[in-house]
């Protein structure tokens, strides 16, 4: 485990410049969600829960959050928590 972590951590670095740059954000400037496990993302209370907390952070601390969502993380937000999609689709700038 150890190792992977070396290798992948070495691999991102060398991409960091380019995320960076493309997604307009600056170093230790932002949040990092990443919500994929099942338990979170397939009980619609709880992920609504996780993102509008998200939400509420990133407004009042004018913090920007990157949140890469696995396709069934997107799935289960845009068919069940719709307002919800529609707030951090607009939000996404």
């Amino acid at each position: 485990m150890y190792d992977n972590t070396l290798f992948f951590a070495s691999l991102a670095e060398k991409k960091k410049s380019y995320l960076f740059e493309k997604l307009q954000i600056e170093r230790d400037s932002f949040g990092l969600a990443t919500i994929h496990r099942d338990l979170n993302t397939d009980d619609v209370l709880r992920l609504n829960s996780i993102l509008s907390t998200i939400l509420v952070l990133a407004e009042e601390y004018k913090m920007v959050f990157i949140m890469p969502l696995h396709p069934r993380t997107n799935i289960s937000l845009k068919n069940n928590l719709g307002e919800l999609h529609d707030r951090l689709k607009a939000a996404d700038t």
